[in-house]
């Protein structure tokens, strides 16, 4: 169900419509006005389809956002055994079809401006099972007999990342990130980089490279700094790298796109295999050329105050922030570019070698 009607709105709406094979439903994944956006469908039970669209935001909020349609008594009892306090925005037709979680109730009444609560009450008419989180808007939907109207579903989860993303540059930072908003600024005007509060970022070019660096809330609480870098957007479909044993709980930010031609694998380095995760769909001969020496010895550099990340094409670089202290920020900003100042050459190039 919904199969042809996805793959047309794909074409419509210029999303690449992909066939994973491996029994994986196929999906259309692209950006629409800047959006990151991935949309697909999964068998249900009982002949019924799962179809979902999903927005990216990016940067991701960090607010423990927790919006959805209004759920029925056995998800209201579990809101309650959890005891996060329900946030009403004193809005009567909206209150009554969204229910509304989040850390801070000051700074979420701020982000839900008209503009945004109108865009989630018709996020609601087109998909009523719809999620939003810190960092993705998702319609979703269980079908039977209908399919979600995907141009309409797709549409509505990009207009609401967009003004969530725009309402986010009116409210402060998270109170708990105080401490660090001076620094930050600081280091911000010295590069000339744009600067935002929700979350507390900067970005722009440093040294030649495109960086970003964001302050992420995690998911036990607390927060890390992240930063990051573009490689190749492709080399989603190539190579990731994850540390074997994580330092920081970072929620997932980027969209679910299955990817069944990927394995893991190790290269024969202790030193690399016992501190990262590999993921590819190269050749595993090709590997040690992909990742020559010089790379290898600056990610286990690295490791020893990073999380080092490759996931989608994007290099990210994580601490905690509860190991250093806001004066110290220069410095651990200066070490990770100066760690992916190395990496990024190198790793663009392995991904160019291995696509000959």
């Amino acid at each position: 169900m919904g199969i042809f009607e996805l793959q047309q709105a794909a074409a419509g709406l210029g999303l690449t419509f992909l066939h994973l094979g491996g029994g994986h439903s196929p999906v259309a994944a692209g950006m629409i006005d800047g959006v990151p956006v991935t949309a697909g469908h999964t068998p249900g039970g009982s002949d019924a389809t799962h179809e979902w669209a999903i927005a990216a935001i990016f940067p991701p909020l960090d607010l423990g956002l927790d919006l959805r349609d209004e759920e029925g008594p056995i998800e209201k009892k579990l809101w309650d055994l959890f005891r996060r306090e329900e946030i009403e925005l004193g809005d009567e037709e909206f209150d009554r079809a969204v229910r509304v979680l989040g850390d801070e109730p000051d700074r979420v009444r701020a982000l839900l401006t008209w503009p945004v609560r109108s865009a989630l009450l018709a996020l609601n008419d087109t998909a009523p099972g719809f999620h939003v989180r810190d960092a993705s808007v998702t319609g979703h939907h269980l079908s039977v007999l209908a399919s979600l109207p995907w141009p309409r579903a797709i549409g509505a989860a990009v207009r609401t990342a967009t003004v969530l993303r725009a309402a986010a540059a009116n409210i402060p930072p998270a109170r708990r990130l105080g401490p660090w908003v001076e620094p930050t600024t600081t280091y911000a005007k010295s590069f000339g980089l744009a600067f935002a509060t929700t979350p507390l970022s900067a970005w722009g070019d440093v040294g030649g490279l495109e960086m970003g660096l964001f302050f992420r809330r995690l998911e036990q609480g607390g927060y890390g700094l992240d930063v990051g870098t573009v490689i190749d957007a492709s080399m989603a479909f190539d190579l990731e790298i994850a540390p074997r044993e994580p330092k920081l709980d970072v929620p997932d930010v980027l969209l679910p796109l299955p990817r069944p031609h990927m394995r893991t694998v190790t290269l024969g380095d202790p030193g690399v295999d016992r501190r990262f995760v590999l993921t590819t769909s190269r050749p595993l001969e090709a590997l040690p050329d992909s990742l020559p020496g010089r790379t290898r010895l600056t990610m286990a550099r690295l490791s020893t105050s990073f999380d080092v990340t490759l996931r989608y094409g994007v290099l990210s670089l994580r601490r905690r922030l509860d190991t250093f202290t806001p004066k110290e920020l220069p410095t651990v900003i200066d070490a990770a570019i100066e760690g992916a100042r190395t990496l990024v050459p190198a790793l663009r190039q392995g991904y160019r070698d291995a696509a000959r």
